[in-house]
């Protein structure tokens, strides 16, 4: 019996040199065809950038393998994309991946159905799991 895909959120920064928000988001916006597929093949079902300031970036996604990231991080179109995005994003490093700083989820809300009256909130623990203490 093989385990059920659960898919979860995850969020991290990352900074952009200055003035380069515009370019960032237009650069983005044309993503390579090859990157997305590789970003669905690793298990990244959707991503959102929020922009904190011209300069600080907080992305969103939605992943169904918990090794989504470093999996997409080590592939050769992802490093070219960071090689070639590295003039805009201040958080590239020299061997062509992004420091991302983790935002650890401190509360999930679930919401399996808008007609069910059980609505509540879920702590989340430092290791990611939720933390209903048997509730």
């Amino acid at each position: 019996m093989s385990t059920p895909i659960v898919p979860r959120c995850e969020a991290f920064m990352i900074r952009l040199r200055p003035g380069a928000l515009t370019e960032w988001i237009d650069l983005h916006a044309n993503v390579w065809p090859e990157l997305v597929e590789e970003q669905g093949r690793v298990g990244i079902s959707t991503m959102s950038v929020y922009a904190l300031d011209d300069e600080r970036l907080v992305v969103h996604s939605v992943v169904t393998r918990p090794d989504a990231w470093e999996r997409l991080i080590d592939l050769p179109v992802h490093r070219r994309w960071v090689a070639e995005s590295r003039h805009l994003n201040a958080s590239a490093q020299a061997d062509d991946t992004v420091q991302r700083e983790l935002l650890p989820e401190v509360l999930h809300l679930d919401f399996p159905n808008p007609d069910d009256p059980v609505r509540r909130a879920v702590p989340v623990n430092q290791d990611g799991e939720t933390d209903d203490h048997g509730r």
